[in-house]
């Protein structure tokens, strides 16, 4: 079968910056195949009575004959790229992220694409189910059992990663908190050490705002939430960025994983 025509692109010799992104949607699983996400293109320059930033087009099946797919699967599904079998089976990688024009370590990013995978989000959530979010004549939802603490990292300014680990939180007490009198048997604070965490590392950089990663190696590898707390801060990183770069005139936009046939 015979694909439909995707949005021409021109592409210019360097990273742009623009302010309207394409949105990738990768749904649950049973709708799509394991390699396949949606596109919806959005427009980048005025065309006819479309403006910059709507979405009018439909949406995109898009697959392996399409250039840069890899590349989002990749950032999307990190565990396909994990050494055992068994680190494979575990599903994980961003519910959310502003992917980058080159994915690179060593490479400055700029923001192109957002991206969604829903297999990473738990909807509804214990906040959106709970009785205190009923209306009047709501759906009497059954309550869930809350887990009794949680362990998850933020990213954070100056190259840090926090790893916390909150214990017990039914018993914390209101209001501000002294950690010392909390003790260490209810919170446990760690500098992750980002030498040794290759996959967390690589989320990072290639624009994960929140999502699921893996740390730790052997019998300490555990698979954590992750918020890059440094992505709601808006303007602290792209107003820093040259005019030339932030602001381009709009003669076209690198997509990572949009943009034709390789």
């Amino acid at each position: 079968m015979t694909k439909p025509p995707r949005a021409e692109l021109k592409v210019p010799d360097r990273p742009l910056s623009e302010q309207d992104h394409d949105v990738l949607v990768l749904p649950r699983k049973e709708v799509l195949g394991e390699w396949e996400y949606f596109r919806l293109p959005v427009t980048k320059t005025p065309q006819g009575s479309e403006k910059p930033g709507e979405f009018h087009k439909s949406p995109e099946r898009w697959d392996l004959e399409d250039r840069g797919q890899r590349k989002v699967l990749n950032v999307a599904h990190p565990h396909h790229e994990a050494s055992t079998q068994a680190a494979q089976q575990e599903a994980r990688g961003p519910a959310f992220a502003a992917l980058p024009i080159r994915p690179d370590p060593d490479a400055a990013s700029f923001p192109t694409c957002f991206l969604i995978n829903v297999e990473q989000l738990d909807v509804p959530n214990l906040w959106s189910i709970e009785e205190w979010d009923d209306g009047p004549g709501g759906q009497d939802l059954p309550t869930p059992d809350h887990p009794t603490g949680m362990e998850f990292l933020l990213a954070l300014p100056q190259g840090r990663v926090l790893r916390l680990n909150l214990k017990d939180l039914a018993s914390w007490p209101k209001g501000r908190i002294d950690v010392k009198t909390l003790g260490s048997d209810k919170i446990e604070l760690t500098d992750v050490d980002l030498r040794y965490e290759s996959e967390l590392w690589s989320q990072l950089r290639n624009g994960t705002i929140a999502g699921r990663v893996t740390v730790g190696s052997n019998e300490q590898r555990k698979t954590l939430p992750m918020v890059n707390l440094t992505a709601l801060l808006p303007g602290v990183a792209s107003e820093a960025l040259p005019d030339g770069v932030h602001r381009p005139d709009k003669t076209g936009v690198v997509n990572f994983g949009v943009g034709g046939k390789e």
